[in-house]
């Protein structure tokens, strides 16, 4: 095992003796515990089983609500669950994302409101964020793919060419679009882990859709990395890409992760492999610290909202903190995807 992934593994293995596995029915805990389970598979290994089952066994006894993008994001973990395990045991808890997705209402073409009809979405404008292609438009390749659906295949490249459609701009991408209003917000701010999901999702999408939608999703990945590399200085990227701020540790996995596995797919030159894994390398150095003696992942900014008043303000102040779950999901995401290349 190489010594950065054993790295990413300590990390891990520490922050799970700290929580319970009752973690939030939430965006964040969706991927954490959907790169567990990648993990898992990836190393032929069981050791994180009994830790999701305690979480998917908590919401089949509470079952959730799910009214939201990001509370849709952990059918993630119960179909994949599933999937890795061949059992239906979390089906019932997949179902209330498939329902979601099939009955909410659109705020444009086909594309629910990012906050759903939960409390918050009934305050804030009526928008799509960036954010989802990570948090339902993965889901809906990967459920493409294994049930062999057309009808989810065809959604997920849809989703995305959409997002690119109102999100995108000269390659890189905006938070959100307000419906209302016609127009992306904010306008020129590109926040880092925004993007990151955009480099991380569209290889995890690639993965999943049929050869057919390949050529759309691949030019979305290459514009996109041609348009970030640029933006980095010291191999790192910033807060927001395009204006002077601090370094941020999910945003830097996010991106340098999916550079690498969008090279390895074969959809992006070679040539950017080499700067990916330096970045990739100088992340684990920066933002993996030790303290009292244990390893921590520093640095992975709060979880962020597109402010109506003063926006710039709001991704230079939302703070930090070590350990937050989407943070681990995206080294976990990266730490995979730089083994396989050094491997190849």
């Amino acid at each position: 095992m190489n010594p950065y992934l054993k790295q990413c593994i300590e990390v891990i293995d520490h922050h799970i003796t700290q929580i319970e596995p009752k973690m939030k029915w939430m965006w964040g805990e969706a991927l954490f515990g959907y790169a567990l389970l990648l993990l898992d598979e990836y190393l032929d290994e069981t050791k994180y089983k009994s830790f999701i089952e305690s979480y998917l066994d908590y919401y089949l006894e509470h079952p959730p609500v799910v009214d939201q993008s990001d509370k849709f994001a952990p059918i993630l973990i119960s179909f994949t669950y599933d999937r890795i395990y061949q059992t239906d045991r979390y089906d019932g808890l997949t179902q209330l994302g498939i329902d979601y997705i099939e009955h909410v209402k659109p705020v444009i073409d086909f594309l629910p409101n990012h906050l759903g009809h939960s409390g918050i979405g009934k305050l804030y404008p009526k928008s799509i964020w960036v954010d989802s292609i990570m948090m339902y438009g993965v889901f809906l390749s990967v459920y493409g793919h294994y049930k062999n659906n057309q009808k989810y295949q065809m959604m997920a490249f849809n989703t995305a060419v959409k997002f690119k459609e109102y999100l995108s701009k000269d390659g890189l991408w905006r938070h959100a679009y307000w419906v209302k209003y016609k127009r992306a917000y904010p306008k020129d701010i590109y926040w880092g882990r925004g993007n990151g999901w955009v480099v991380m999702a569209l290889p995890m999408m690639l993965e999943h859709l049929e050869p057919v939608y390949h050529q759309s999703i691949k030019t979305m990945a290459i514009e996109t990395v041609q348009a970030i590399t640029p933006l980095q200085k010291n191999h790192l990227f910033s807060t927001i890409l395009n204006q002077k701020s601090k370094p941020e540790s999910s945003a830097n996995f996010l991106i340098h992760g999916g550079i690498l596995k969008t090279v390895r797919l074969g959809f992006l030159d070679e040539a950017y492999k080499v700067a990916a894994l330096k970045g990739y390398e100088t992340a684990i150095k920066t933002f993996i610290q030790i303290k009292a003696g244990k390893p921590y992942l520093t640095q992975v900014s709060n979880p962020t909202i597109p402010l109506p008043i003063f926006p710039r303000l709001g991704y230079l102040w939302v703070g930090s903190r070590d350990n937050w779950s989407y943070g681990l999901a995206s080294l976990i995401f990266a730490s995979m995807a730089y083994d396989q290349q050094i491997q190849m």
